[in-house]
């Protein structure tokens, strides 16, 4: 094998592991942006369904409503209902 032809392989070889890397680092910051973007969404959905405990909670105190009466005034369903009925 030459020295021009080393060089060359040599040279590739370092092009090659730029782009590994550029690639490596470009999927980490694009999973980075991601993970905070579900992060702020399900920090969203966490304070929809406190906000609807509290106003099912405020519901029951101020007209003496049940717990069920509550949540079907506010047009609570599915897991949203399970979830409050368990904190209350």
């Amino acid at each position: 094998m030459s020295a021009d032809y080393e060089s060359e392989v040599a040279e590739m070889c370092n092009l090659s592991d730029g782009v590994y890397n550029n690639g490596k680092l470009e999927g980490m910051k694009e999973g980075i942006m991601k993970g905070m973007k579900e992060g702020r969404m399900e920090g969203i959905k966490e304070g929809q369904l406190e906000a609807k405990l509290n106003s099912v909670k405020s519901l029951m105190s101020t007209t003496g409503a049940t717990l069920e009466k509550a949540m079907d005034m506010l047009q609570i369903t599915g897991e949203e209902r399970e979830y409050i009925t368990n904190k209350i």
